[in-house]
């Protein structure tokens, strides 16, 4: 069983810096697949899967340096998000995938994020830094993935997705209360 923890994080001004930049390449590499699809099915009336267009990631990458400073798995995760979003449309559970603004794009995942990232009252995040977190509760489980938030107050949150095991009691039917 999936549980998510929401932790507040107070970015300095570097490390905010180094957020709202990888953001910006997020959504940028987001269109930029997007487009690259858009592009191939209508010459070739083929679709690119997120395998085709990952293999290209490391050559992407060699021809665009800022990218250099975004991890590796954060870039592949948002190519995940393109390709969930064309299944779903595909499959008529969503709209046709639309081209996103900067100030739309508000996430990026660390999909195999661990326990030592998260500090007593801090988050390590890989290229960005040390950022200090309101750690209100502990988290409890494996940690799974951290998924970086930028809300519309311009506040950050630090998303912990973990596994929890041993849950069934929790599943269990309870007695009736009254």
């Amino acid at each position: 069983m999936f549980s998510s923890f929401r932790y507040r994080i107070y970015p300095d001004k570097a490390n905010e810096e180094r957020l709202l930049s990888t953001l910006a390449m997020c959504c940028y590499l987001y269109n930029k697949s997007m487009e690259e699809r858009e592009l191939n099915h209508r010459e070739n009336w083929i679709g690119l899967s997120y395998e085709a267009q990952a293999e290209v990631l490391p050559s992407f990458k060699e021809e665009n340096p800022a990218f250099k400073d975004v991890h590796s798995q954060v870039l592949q995760n948002v190519l995940k998000r393109v390709d969930r979003s064309y299944i779903n449309f595909f499959q008529h559970r969503a709209r046709r995938p639309k081209l996103k603004k900067e100030s739309r794009y508000r996430s990026f995942t660390y999909p195999q994020a661990t326990a030592d990232m998260i500090g007593k009252n801090s988050i390590t995040l890989q290229k960005i830094g040390r950022i200090r977190m309101v750690k209100h509760r502990p988290v409890k489980g494996l940690v799974k993935t951290v998924t970086v938030l930028k809300t519309n107050a311009q506040e950050w949150y630090a998303i912990v997705t973990t596994v929890m095991h041993g849950t069934a009691a929790m599943l269990e039917p309870r007695q009736p209360v009254g």
